[in-house]
């Protein structure tokens, strides 16, 4: 399961090359999960429970009232915002009552949207290895 605010890419974009950043992402918004990709990698660091084969962890973002970003507003954000590596190709959505549909997505950018109509998807590998993510208060502001 996967917790995310709905201010996830939030506030001014800003220049940061001279930090360090990516010259394809700069300017760049307020994006807690940039951490990782170009040159850099996210690392899960808690997992919150571990049933059979399946882990529980979670991730929520936050912004600290009146940093370099300024006011927060509404932006579109990919939820939940994880990506995987290439083996994981085959997406599907989760339709309820066991049934699921497959997805197709090219790699982007630009970027598509896939709206799963139970806030609930899974990439699988060959061998259906896969990672299935939830996100109950995933909207589509």
């Amino acid at each position: 399961m996967a917790l995310f605010r709905r201010l996830s890419y939030a506030g001014l974009r800003l220049d940061r090359k001279a930090e360090g950043q990516h010259k394809a992402w700069s300017p760049w918004s307020w994006n807690p999960i940039q951490a990782g990709g170009v040159g850099s990698w996210a690392r899960v660091t808690k997992i919150n429970r571990i049933e059979k084969h399946t882990l529980f962890s979670e991730f929520i973002s936050r912004r600290t009232n009146g940093d370099r970003w300024g006011p927060a507003k509404l932006s579109p954000q990919e939820i939940p915002a994880c990506y995987f590596t290439r083996n994981f190709s085959t997406i599907k959505s989760y339709l309820g009552n066991g049934a699921w549909r497959e997805e197709t997505q090219p790699p982007g950018p630009p970027w598509g949207k896939i709206r799963p109509p139970r806030n609930a998807m899974a990439m699988f590998t060959a061998n259906w290895q896969g990672i299935a993510l939830f996100s109950p208060a995933a909207t589509q502001n």
